[in-house]
């Protein structure tokens, strides 16, 4: 999968930023490239994009296509937990 852009809502923002999770640091983790992707079965529409800060915080944001194959629209995020930390050490490898 590539992403060469995100596509930001000031709704979808604010649920980010309701986790501690901020448009640069999004951003920044996208352009880092160290990220690794996971389809949840429940929402197959969507991928979630699971990787570092700069500052080391592994993050999952919840994103969706926008009709551009290369453009992701963010939707939520949050701290990356136990079961997502260990898919990303395993794929990232």
């Amino acid at each position: 999968m590539e992403i060469e852009r995100l596509q930001w809502l000031p709704a979808n923002e604010e649920k980010l930023r309701q986790y501690g999770i901020s448009r640069d640091a999004v951003e920044a983790m996208i352009h880092r490239d160290e990220w690794v992707v996971l389809v949840h079965s429940a929402y197959p529409d969507q991928v979630r994009v699971i990787g570092p800060t700069t500052t080391g915080r592994l993050i999952n944001v919840a994103m969706e296509p926008t009709g551009d194959p290369v453009e992701w629209r963010p939707i939520t995020g949050w701290e990356a937990g136990p079961s997502e930390r260990t898919y990303y050490w395993e794929e990232y490898r």
